[in-house]
């Protein structure tokens, strides 16, 4: 391996000096072998697998999120259709292909949404 540096007349004498100086410098070629036992950091592994275990559980925090979120705005819903029957002194029935009815007027909220995702989404 050659090295050429040219430069132009108009460089100072230091610059000079210093570019003798690289042209002496002689390159060393350097091989890197692999290492015939790959060895693996204890703390790679364990990030590796933590990574993998938690994946699960943060799916399955994030579907339940959204199904809090589905069932607080049913709730909401039931909760305005109760306070206008309330005001009417009417009553509604919910009643599903199934067969199953719930009276609202006298069911709880949660005890209404919870039989409406049951029979409606087949959830036993």
């Amino acid at each position: 391996m050659t090295l050429t540096l040219e430069c132009a007349q108009s460089v100072d004498p230091e610059a000079r000096a210093l570019m003798g100086a690289l042209v002496t410098v002689a390159p060393t070629a350097t091989h890197n072998t692999p290492p015939t036992i790959q060895t693996r950091d204890p703390a790679t592994i364990l990030a590796a697998a933590t990574l993998v275990l938690t994946v699960p559980g943060a799916i399955l925090a994030t579907l339940e999120i959204k199904d809090r979120l589905e069932r607080r705005e049913i709730k909401r819903t039931l909760e305005a259709l109760k306070e206008k029957l309330a005001e009417a002194d009417g009553s509604a029935h919910l009643t599903f292909p199934s067969g199953a009815s719930v009276d609202l007027a006298h069911t709880s909220t949660d005890a209404a949404v919870d039989l409406m995702i049951r029979e409606l989404c087949g959830v036993k």
